[in-house]
């Protein structure tokens, strides 16, 4: 017979091992020393409590600072950055080397009035903020069904982003909770919202591990931009919750890890994707692929077929491209962009509507 203080003993052991392997560590950064201070920052602890993790907090100015360490910020499984965090978060983030799983919930900035970084390669249009008095700005359009980071909500699905709008009030700028992005690298668009003035807005949006942005940083972790409000948390929709929750899965996925590359992928084909945003004001981004050396012929035409402008006209090495079109000067109205090698033809349709 076991003695019970050898059965109690191998109890206590099995019950640590294993929560101390299944429990989680989220940091939140925020502004506060105290996120209890913070109501958006209390309901997003809660969330993640809710949701099985041990949740620390960091003031984004200590992380600045560098008062808290390289060890201990590399020690949590996920960094949720609230909107209630300054910039000084996204320069931890980049001396961090990227290298922690992250949901960003304040809009990323190269190049903003107060902030001015050069950091991620994404800029804040506008004032950074939909207004909450925007008869779309709770509706949020499915860009990418096909994708984890979409939880199972189809391509072109349109939701509600909360259950009660009035939740915005809590915000303190009441100017609107959504924030937005121009995508400079060749982000993963999921979601995306379009304004009454037609301006497309990317909310959420994904950055694959291995990724190096314009400024040849390299993300050593899964990254998502989700710029929902958490002031808003408690009237979130049970489909937001569901991007949310799906986000945490999948920067905390490390089943598709790729170690550092040591030569850059090459794509099998050629390929032309469509424009995002869709419709756009002014801006956009084309993305194409080129398998082989090939001289690329990328032009924008009007409706009427006249040539706008020639985007691109050069030869160019295999790999991934995304170039941005600016048509500040244009009218709205329907235009073509198409791309032409030696072995690849095609064109695809964009609107512009201001």
């Amino acid at each position: 017979m076991i003695p019970k203080s050898i059965i109690l003993f191998l109890l206590i052991f099995t019950y640590y091992n294993f929560f101390s392997q299944t429990v989680k560590k989220a940091a939140i950064i925020s502004v506060k020393d105290d996120i209890s201070a913070h109501n958006g920052d209390t309901a997003l602890k809660n969330k993640l409590v809710a949701l099985g993790f041990e949740v620390v907090s960091y003031r984004d100015g200590d992380l600045d600072a560098g008062s808290i360490g390289e060890a201990e910020y590399k020690s949590n499984d996920l960094i949720v950055a609230s909107e209630s965090s300054s910039a000084a978060k996204l320069r931890t983030i980049l001396r961090y080397g990227f290298s922690v799983p992250t949901i960003n919930m304040e809009p990323a900035s190269v190049v903003n009035s107060h902030h001015a970084l050069e950091l991620i390669s994404t800029a804040i249009t506008g004032n950074g903020w939909i207004p909450k008095d925007d008869e779309n700005a709770y509706k949020l359009k499915i860009l990418n069904g096909e994708h984890p980071l979409a939880a199972g909500l189809s391509t072109g699905d349109i939701i509600d982003l909360v259950s009660d709008p009035s939740c915005i009030d809590e915000d303190p700028w009441a100017s609107g909770y959504i924030g937005w992005m121009i995508d400079e690298i060749g982000l993963i668009p999921i979601a995306s919202i379009n304004t009454a003035g037609g301006d497309t807005s990317l909310v959420i949006s994904g950055i694959e591990v291995g990724t190096a942005n314009v400024h040849g940083d390299l993300f050593n972790a899964r990254y998502v931009q989700f710029n929902v409000n958490s002031f808003t948390l408690t009237s979130w929709t049970a489909e937001t919750e569901k991007l949310f929750e799906a986000a945490i899965n999948w920067v905390m996925d490390d089943a598709t890890e790729v170690e550092e590359p040591t030569t850059a992928k090459i794509p099998e084909d050629y390929s032309l994707s469509q424009n995002y945003p869709n419709p756009f004001n002014p801006s956009t981004t084309i993305n194409f692929t080129i398998p082989e050396l090939s001289h690329v012929k990328l032009s924008i035409y009007n409706i009427l077929g006249d040539t706008i402008t020639e985007l691109i006209n050069e030869r160019m090495d295999a790999g991934y491209y995304n170039t941005k079109w600016d048509a500040t000067n244009l009218t709205s109205g329907v235009y073509f962009y198409q791309i032409q090698t030696d072995k690849y033809f095609s064109t695809k349709k964009m609107l512009l509507v201001k």
